[in-house]
């Protein structure tokens, strides 16, 4: 469950979703343990998402809106120890108020 511990440190990084709740259990019919996050809802769309409906094409200056917004985020969280190590159009969220990135 690093990946807990690492949303929890992030949770003063600005533009990450919060974590409300984290368990392992034991799933019975695989004989495997497993966990379980239950995390903040972002009501939006994923970048890639947004380029497939766009048939990837997207506005320069638009590009340059998400990025600065995404770059901003991947800033604050190199500056509380953390690498992101699987950024990608699927792990970055568009709402109609922000850019969020997905942990």
């Amino acid at each position: 469950m690093k990946e807990v511990e690492c949303m929890k440190a992030l949770s003063c990084v600005g533009g990450t979703p919060k974590i409300y709740s984290a368990f392992v259990g034991y799933n019975f019919s695989t004989s495997h343990a497993s966990g379980v996050i239950i995390m903040e809802y972002i009501n939006g769309m994923t970048l890639q998402e947004i380029l497939k409906k766009l048939n990837h094409r997207l506005p320069d200056n638009y590009i340059k809106y998400v990025f600065k917004h995404a770059l901003e985020i991947l800033d604050d969280i190199h500056k509380v120890g953390i690498i992101h190590r699987d950024i990608s159009a699927n792990n970055i969220m568009i709402t109609n108020s922000e850019i969020r990135k997905s942990v």
